[in-house]
């Protein structure tokens, strides 16, 4: 019986093991897991990272949408900037003509020192007008220029994209044509020089003023392009352009406008003397007698005394007046006839006429430079006959005045008055 029992318990606990663990059917609720807690934790801390997620995604998108608006801000292709682009680089251009227009004049004094004259009459007849248009030009367009590029330097991009690449590209296209053309131009007075025998005084000038505008034009050059590897490449080109304006302008004054200032009396001479002896002239006609002096009243109501380089040289006593002898008293002659007195157009009827008095004048002068002009030679050896001097017309001293040619300090001209017929 006993090996009974041990045979049941053995087959309970061999059935307890392998069969497998039966749940009841229905569980009360306090013994259910609390799955609601885990998930409400769940769902917090997921909302929580993806909270924190978002935090840093927002300024990571915040930081990459700043960058793409600066650049919309300042790259260049505003309205604004690009019109500024475009008048920085137009007004420099112009710049460097107007220097190369007044260095050309500087230059051109400093080089024809034999020759100065010729620069006064080739400018506008006579006048200053180029020289005080260059000046003025170079003045106002370099104020222009670099108070342009100063403000459009603020808001110039580093890199040009759309319209500012096409305005820079433009400007740097017609800067280097420039700069070849000034080099080409040095280049051809050199050779020139070389194989010419002719003056070389306007070869100095042409090359010396194509160096210059050379070196300008490759630096405006560089400027437009504005290259990133050469720091501060902006600034070192205003300097430049500064130092180059100031020095040209310092050699504009000092040599050709010094000049022409210290010419005023020799110009108001040269055009004002002329003037002088047609009015003597015509006074004589009139009077029959010579003025006793430049500030005779009927004298100075001529045509010819309105001229205001005829004031300026009386009222500055810069000529000197002085009635000589008379040459020949008035008589009656027949004129247009042969030797014989008879008429050569009408035979059968001689027309006596009075010749009026001629009378011998002098004019002088002192001029602070000379001429090199072609004049006329003032010499006193003309054959004089008062029997044939109005046959042949041929006076004994000029009866109009000419100073082309004359040299530098005192100059006399000696003049007659001109003979006229009275019916």
């Amino acid at each position: 019986m006993p090996n009974e029992e041990n045979h049941d318990n053995q087959a309970a606990q061999d059935e307890h093991i392998s069969s497998p663990k039966r749940q009841p059917l229905f569980t009360p609720d306090h013994m259910l897991p609390d799955h609601t807690e885990h998930e409400s934790e769940n769902t917090a801390s997921n909302s929580t990272k993806t909270a924190r997620a978002d935090s840093v995604i927002e300024p990571q998108q915040a930081n990459r949408q700043e960058p793409t608006n600066d650049v919309a801000k300042h790259s260049g292709n505003t309205p604004g900037v690009l019109i500024l682009q475009w008048l920085t680089y137009a007004f420099w251009g112009w710049t460097l003509v107007a220097l190369s227009w007044l260095t050309v004049l500087s230059v051109d004094y400093f080089v024809s020192q034999e020759n100065r004259s010729d620069y006064d009459y080739s400018s506008s007849l006579g006048s200053n007008t180029f020289l005080a248009y260059a000046l003025a030009a170079v003045i106002v367009l370099f104020l222009v220029s670099i108070v342009c590029d100063i403000v459009y330097s603020k808001f110039e991009p580093r890199r040009k994209t759309g319209a500012a690449t096409v305005i820079m590209v433009i400007h740097a296209v017609i800067f280097a044509l420039c700069g070849i053309g000034a080099l080409i131009a040095g280049v051809f007075a050199f050779v020139n020089m070389l194989v010419s025998g002719d003056d070389n005084s306007s070869a100095v000038t042409a090359m010396v003023t194509a160096g210059i505008m050379t070196v300008l034009y490759g630096l405006t050059l560089l400027r437009t392009l504005h290259i990133e590897k050469i720091k501060r490449a902006t600034q070192l080109y205003w300097v430049v352009m500064v130092l180059a304006t100031l020095s040209i302008i310092v050699l504009g004054i000092v040599g050709p406008i010094a000049y022409t200032q210290r010419m005023k009396n020799d110009r108001a001479v040269e055009e004002g003397l002329p003037d002088i002896a047609y009015a003597i002239n015509e006074y004589a006609q009139d009077k029959n007698q010579l003025p006793t002096s430049l500030n005779d009243a009927e004298l100075q109501q001529s045509y010819y005394f309105e001229s205001s380089n005829v004031k300026q040289i009386i009222n500055k006593g810069l000529v000197k007046y002085t009635p000589k002898e008379q040459l020949n008293d008035m008589t009656t002659s027949t004129p247009n006839t042969d030797d014989d007195g008879v008429s050569i157009y009408t035979p059968n009827r001689v027309k006596t006429a009075k010749v009026n008095p001629v009378y011998h004048y002098q004019l002088c002068t002192t001029y602070d430079f000379k001429d090199t002009g072609s004049g006329y030679n003032y010499d006193d050896d003309y054959s004089y006959d008062d029997s044939s001097i109005w046959r042949s017309g041929t006076p004994k001293y000029d009866t109009t005045l000419s100073t082309a040619g004359h040299p530098a300090g005192k100059v006399c001209y000696d003049l007659q008055t001109q003979y006229a017929y009275v019916y």
